[in-house]
């Protein structure tokens, strides 16, 4: 109560301004300007009544607090002071405040306080040590192990990335697997991860990026890393009251800035040429659109959901995305009697295949009969006739006659035979080739006692 008392002295016996006080008695102008409304409100003069010890006037001053007097200071709840400054707008010099108006007759002055404060901090674990502010910082990172995905009808083996994103102020985390590094998966993870906070922090802090389990799909991953999630931000911490879960909703969840009315959609754009089939190619799917821009150069522009084709800035067609080998048509855009149509048909692709020989033209017909539209097959059937200019006809027909047997339907199976010269080889036996039952060198078991 001493320096409660100077202040009164010096403003309302000697009449210094309130910076002329601060500067003298080391206390901050607000907890001055403070300090004199409570004072002016309860009619306070100087010279103080004699009968006016530090508890009465204590009391006086702030009310409902602990006026008791003592020759030893009261230590501050520093755990509570370092989860405090993680709030906005909270600083040393308010809660230093807070903390002489709860105890005015034995508490540190400020620079005690905060000389303290730092040597509380120096004992603490470093990373408890860190103080971010609610909803300013969120780090995220690749974690450095992959997670084997096993394909269980193919059994192939791929790895999968693990994203993880975390809160400063709360530790709030959010991880979740994709199958790369790349533009499109790293931006996505940013979108789920701001769903799951449900807001938006000031700022995102990567780390350096760096490109078991098993499990049969990503999704089953990602269910079993959200029940991870559940689980790591339940759990109590170690050094701090509470949990994750429950930082995040005091600390960072107020803070975060509200999340968009639209969800960010990475969309993909790139210039294609059409084909001879009205198809064009993306990510190994193929998409109609209308026959009239074959050879035309458009701009396609996929999304998650959605596949749009626009001819110079006017969209001309428009699918939903498909994420596996195959052909999407749309009956419409199919020709009727249109002069490039006229210059390709079914008749004059066999004619071709037959000229290299029967088994090219079986192959090729059977491209043309497993479609529901025979234009659909025109690219690949073109694609394998054209083999003729870089290989001769014997080779492409006897390529052709081992994809026919073993049922090989892709132009890249037989792209293969003939780069690996397999067509050269002499024509293999049966494997289960019948052995003669009578032979001289075959004893029976007359022959055994």
């Amino acid at each position: 109560m001493r320096k409660i008392r100077e202040v009164l002295r010096l403003r309302l016996e000697a009449g210094l301004s309130i910076r002329q006080i601060s500067a003298s008695t080391k206390t901050s102008v607000g907890a001055i300007q403070k300090l004199l409304t409570r004072a002016q409100a309860l009619e306070i003069t100087w010279p103080l009544p004699e009968d006016l010890d530090d508890g009465r006037l204590a009391a006086m001053l702030y009310p409902g607090a602990d006026p008791t007097s003592s020759s030893r200071y009261q230590v501050p709840d520093w755990l509570t002071v370092h989860q405090s400054l993680k709030h906005k707008g909270v600083t040393k010099q308010l809660l230093w405040e807070e903390y002489t108006a709860q105890y005015p007759n034995r508490c540190y002055s400020y620079s005690q306080y905060c000389d303290r404060f730092r040597h509380w901090q120096k004992q603490q674990r470093r990373s408890m040590r860190q103080i971010h502010k609610a909803g300013e910082k969120c780090f995220i990172d690749y974690c450095g192990p992959t997670v084997p995905i096993i394909n269980p009808q193919t059994g192939e083996i791929r790895t999968a990335q693990v994203f993880v994103a975390v809160l400063g102020a709360s530790n709030y985390t959010y991880a979740e697997a994709t199958w790369s590094q790349g533009l499109q998966d790293w931006l996505m993870s940013h979108v789920r991860t701001f769903e799951f906070f449900a807001g938006v922090p000031e700022m995102i802090i990567p780390d350096n990026l760096r490109s078991g389990v098993n499990k049969a799909c990503l999704a089953d991953l990602n269910q079993c890393i959200r029940s991870l999630l559940d689980d790591l931000n339940s759990r109590p911490f170690r050094a701090l009251p509470g949990n994750r879960k429950e930082a995040f909703k005091t600390l960072d969840q107020p803070a975060l800035k509200a999340l968009p009315k639209h969800p960010y959609e990475y969309v993909e754009i790139r210039r294609c040429r059409v084909n001879i089939d009205y198809h064009i190619e993306f990510s190994q799917h193929h998409y109609s659109v209308p026959h009239q821009y074959v050879g035309e150069q458009v701009d396609l522009h996929a999304s998650e959901r959605l596949v749009q084709i626009y001819f110079r800035q006017r969209q001309i067609a428009s699918h939903p995305r498909s994420h596996q080998y195959g052909i999407t048509t749309e009956s419409g855009h199919m020709p009727t009697r249109h002069q490039k149509q006229q210059q390709w048909s079914p008749g004059r692709l066999k004619n071709w295949a037959r000229d290299i020989g029967p088994d090219t033209l079986i192959w090729v017909s059977d491209r043309l009969d497993e479609r529901e539209h025979p234009e659909q097959a025109y690219r690949v059937c073109l694609g394998l006739l054209n083999l003729s200019k870089e290989y001769p006809s014997e080779r492409l027909n006897a390529g052709c006659r081992i994809a026919n047997r073993e049922g090989l339907d892709r132009l890249k199976h037989i792209k293969a035979i003939l780069r690996s010269n397999r067509d050269k080889l002499p024509e293999q036996l049966p494997l289960h080739t019948e052995l003669p039952q009578h032979h001289e060198n075959i004893r029976g078991p007359k022959s055994f006692h």
